[in-house]
């Protein structure tokens, strides 16, 4: 993401001459880059330890663990009638 948005430019300067923008533009395109990478790492460490005290959403609802109705009559018509 990063790459595309600075590279243009910087092909651009570096192409010119103008190499105090194109240190500057590297310098900028690398502290969003890092900007990206913290925000990310800050994301996941916190859904990660939300996940670890309450679950997934998915499954930290009731319902999402239940069996759907079909289930049982699945089960009952697989084991066939009963055996005397």
């Amino acid at each position: 993401m990063v790459n595309f948005t600075f590279e243009p430019e910087m092909s651009i300067a570096y192409g010119a001459g103008n190499y105090a923008l194109t240190r500057t533009l590297l310098r900028r395109a690398c502290q969003l880059a890092l900007l990206v990478a913290v925000g990310h790492r800050l994301i996941m460490m916190t859904s990660s330890m939300g996940f670890s005290r309450t679950g997934p959403p998915a499954t930290s609802h009731p319902a999402a663990t239940a069996q759907p109705p079909f289930f049982l009559v699945v089960v009952l018509l697989h084991s066939g009638p009963p055996s005397t």
